[in-house]
């Protein structure tokens, strides 16, 4: 049986649930840059709050997220503001790392695709000959894998975020 191409398995995902693959891959290099820059730069975060805020909070970032992932590239202000709004989150590292590590388990390339992000946003900078190195491919390859890591990281965690809205409807959480 012919194997279809990881990349294309990525894009119909985001086709099944009404996402432009490019615009999704285009959300997660925002959200993952500004990651980068915050933690560079040393941005605060908001201070630990209640569970019942947290718990609002989770629910109202959600929605933002959900509603600005079928937003077209062209709304780069409205991704940012929320992007922001998301990294203030003493929480958002513990989600990143849980869709990441999800995104593991997406064969064949899950793997290289979670080391990719890791080395590309979440660790120390690294030069393009470092990253390359690092993750063992050449230039091309690299940055082929690289797009379908940040598209695959944002269907995943849209169908996260899907999950856990309809979760809170049929709880009566949400309307």
């Amino acid at each position: 049986m012919r194997q279809i191409d990881p990349y294309k398995r990525i894009c119909f995902m985001c086709e099944q649930a009404d996402l432009v693959p490019k615009e999704v891959c285009s959300l997660s290099k925002t959200l993952f840059t500004l990651y980068q820059d915050s933690k560079i730069a040393a941005i605060p975060r908001h201070s630990p709050i209640s569970k019942e805020k947290e718990d609002q909070q989770k629910r109202k970032l959600r929605r933002e997220f959900l509603n600005i992932a079928k937003l077209p590239v062209d709304s780069f202000d409205a991704q940012k503001a929320f992007v922001w709004d998301a990294l203030s989150c003493p929480w958002i590292d513990e989600k990143i790392m849980m869709v990441i590590d999800k995104m593991e388990m997406f064969p064949p390339d899950g793997p290289i695709y979670k080391k990719i992000l890791i080395s590309s946003y979440l660790s120390e900078y690294k030069s393009e000959l470092q990253l390359f190195d690092e993750c063992s491919l050449r230039k091309t390859a690299f940055y082929k894998k690289r797009e379908a890591a940040l598209t695959l990281f944002g269907i995943t965690m849209w169908n996260y975020a899907e999950i856990r809205e309809q979760e809170d409807r049929d709880n009566g959480l949400i309307d």
